[in-house]
């Protein structure tokens, strides 16, 4: 695992800060990537890494040349990616299905949907050319366990699902290895502060998730591809 190249996207999310200090002590090189620079550079110092050990690069992958842009970044710093790390995304719910706006389904696949596919075009490239590449998408619980008042939610989640598997299976031949995960509600300051009088008990740890991914991103990474893995906590 040492000197393995991870790119994180949503870094500076609540996901992001548990899981980058997990990837920082298994010895990886970590490049976080968020639309907010200080928030990248506030994770960045917490990790403690040496200089090249971390790069700190804020780009929205709503665009894709940004999105190009950051790839390379990472590409001229190590010349790898070896595993990307989706994090990026967003819920919007309590909207019933006759109300949605187009405003309002446009951002959830926009979100969830269009960034994976920017992110996911730009990285395939590098890893196909070293026939060899992790990319783990964070989809939820709700792809199987639909909710009411989120379909443009559900929808995009879904539709992340099918990405990640259609990656799979076009290029698992090439050492591609494609994952998905199925979150429940992750205990997160902004889900914490979102849902004050939800019970907790059944949340899922967001350092469990990091924990996952660490795994898919090493040797037993190389048995998995396509799959859908639930990560439900207590629910």
């Amino acid at each position: 695992m040492q000197d393995k190249v991870i790119l994180i996207t949503g870094a500076s999310g609540g996901l992001g800060g548990a899981t980058a200090p997990i990837l920082a002590r298994a010895g990886m090189r970590l490049a976080l990537t968020g639309r907010n620079t200080e928030s990248l550079q506030e994770l960045a110092a917490t990790l403690e890494l040496d200089a090249d050990r971390s790069l700190v690069y804020a780009a929205d992958l709503l665009h894709r040349e940004q999105t190009r842009a950051l790839v390379e970044a990472v590409m001229d710093t190590w010349g790898s990616i070896d595993c990307l790390l989706n994090l990026a995304g967003g819920w919007r719910g309590g909207i019933a299905l006759t109300d949605i706006t187009d405003a309002q389904w446009d951002d959830m696949l926009h979100r969830n949907l269009t960034t994976a596919i920017h992110i996911t075009q730009a990285v395939l490239p590098h890893m196909l050319a070293a026939q060899n590449g992790r990319i783990v998408h964070i989809a939820s619980q709700a792809v199987e366990d639909f909710r009411a008042g989120q379909a443009a939610y559900n929808v995009s989640k879904n539709g992340l699902v099918a990405l990640a598997r259609s990656t799979a299976v076009e290029y698992g031949a090439q050492g591609i290895r494609s994952n998905v995960l199925l979150p429940g509600t992750i205990d997160t300051p902004q889900n914490r502060r979102n849902r004050p009088n939800e019970d907790r008990s059944s949340w899922v740890p967001p350092e469990a998730l990091g924990e996952i991914m660490l795994m898919l991103c090493g040797p037993v990474g190389d048995e998995i591809n396509g799959a859908m893995i639930p990560v439900y906590g207590g629910a």
